[in-house]
């Protein structure tokens, strides 16, 4: 196996294996601490991991988020691990091919996954729709939840940003 084949695994697995840790610590830890509001881990993740590679293995990192949040959740029926390949997918399409690798385009992608996900939990909760109901919601939920994802977001882009630095192929010398 060359040196170049040896940096993309070790960097692919370093994310498999933060991704399985903060699944247990999104679906463990996070519950025994009380807050009324869910943290969101993984998608902070998904997200820069997305970026840091490029669209088809985001393809299987959502694919692995998802199907770990599905196992997690006993209400999705497999949903998460149908959205969360798509939305990687595209994060990993418009970075490389039209948007820079930066914090801000991060935030972005981790503000609108977040929105998607709060959206698609709010109608499967309620059932309906109404604007009394989506405006308590929105104050009462959607915002720590926003706010605790983009926190979130800024150390896990830094660290991926890192890994994929350091385990890249073009620092090989041949």
């Amino acid at each position: 196996m060359n040196i170049r084949r040896s940096y993309t695994l070790i960097r692919r697995a370093l994310f498999a294996l933060i991704i399985t840790v903060l699944h247990l610590f999104q679906f463990t830890v996070i519950p025994l601490t009380g807050l009324s509001f869910p943290v969101l881990a993984l998608l902070p993740m998904g997200v820069a991991v997305a970026m840091a590679e490029k669209e088809f293995p985001a393809v299987f990192y959502g694919i692995l988020i998802g199907a770990l949040w599905d196992s997690a959740s006993p209400v999705t029926d497999g949903l998460w691990a149908f959205v969360f390949p798509v939305m990687l997918c595209i994060a990993g399409l418009l970075t490389h091919y039209t948007l820079r690798n930066t914090l801000l385009t991060a935030l972005i992608f981790t503000l609108t996954g977040t929105v998607i996900y709060l959206a698609a939990v709010s109608l499967y909760d309620t059932g309906s729709f109404s604007f009394e109901i989506m405006g308590d919601i929105i104050k009462q939920q959607w915002i720590p939840v926003i706010i605790t994802s983009l926190i979130i977001c800024i150390p896990e882009y830094f660290l991926t940003k890192k890994i994929a630095k350091t385990f890249h192929h073009d620092k090989v010398s041949y």
